[in-house]
């Protein structure tokens, strides 16, 4: 059912969904966003690459009481707002199908949380090697 533009996960944010709410942190910026109820449905669909037209129908799948017209707008709005604020990218590749999480239909928004932004900045998730964390650079003592 491909119609438009494929959108998927910016490689620069963790998401996590945990009792019915995603939460996503875009790490160049440090700011988090809560994602409740059909929007979380939404995001577990766009994290398995989706266009506009296959969210609205993944949406209509997962979600009960979706309305019968606007939909496809507002999923296409949807992912604008996501893409904005650097949370979703245009993408090439194929998609993989995701299973949506069930939920109630409830217009697609999601809040946005900055208060923690300069301690996601100072330190951010990071690979860890056996050499352990923070690797000082040659000749540096700590």
């Amino acid at each position: 059912m491909q119609s438009g533009p494929q959108f998927c996960p910016h490689p620069h944010v963790v998401h996590q969904t945990v009792d019915g709410e995603a939460i996503l942190i875009q790490m160049d910026s440090g700011v988090y966003f809560s994602l409740r109820g059909a929007s979380c449905s939404a995001w577990s669909i766009l994290s398995g690459t989706c266009s506009a037209a296959e969210l609205a129908a993944g949406l209509r799948r997962a979600c009960t009481g979706c309305p019968s017209a606007g939909l496809e707008h507002e999923a296409a709005e949807f992912i604008e707002a996501l893409k904005k604020e650097n949370l979703l990218v245009e993408s090439s590749g194929p998609g993989s199908e995701v299973e949506p999480v069930p939920s109630a239909y409830a217009p697609l928004q999601f809040e946005k949380f900055t208060d923690m932004q300069d301690l996601l900045l100072a330190d951010p998730i990071h690979e860890v090697s056996e050499a352990g964390w923070p690797v000082l650079p040659p000749g540096v003592k700590p």
